[in-house]
């Protein structure tokens, strides 16, 4: 199991993403989050991070800094 942290803004962008990822690949286990900051806090424990560039309190570089 590939465990993915998905942080985007939208809420349907986030629904439509895990959808389609779990569908194309079963083993992934996406975990999605709206809030840079929560996103943060769960980092350590998820194998792959993807994130949203354009996002209202930072933007996806900064995320990753």
């Amino acid at each position: 199991m590939i465990r993915v942290l998905h942080i985007d803004n939208e809420p349907d962008h986030l629904t439509i993403s895990k959808r389609m990822l779990e569908r194309f690949e079963p083993t992934l286990q996406i975990e999605p989050v709206s809030s840079p900051e929560e996103a943060m806090r769960m980092a350590e424990s998820f194998d792959c991070i993807v994130s949203d560039y354009q996002m209202p309190a930072m933007n996806g570089i900064e995320l990753a800094q």
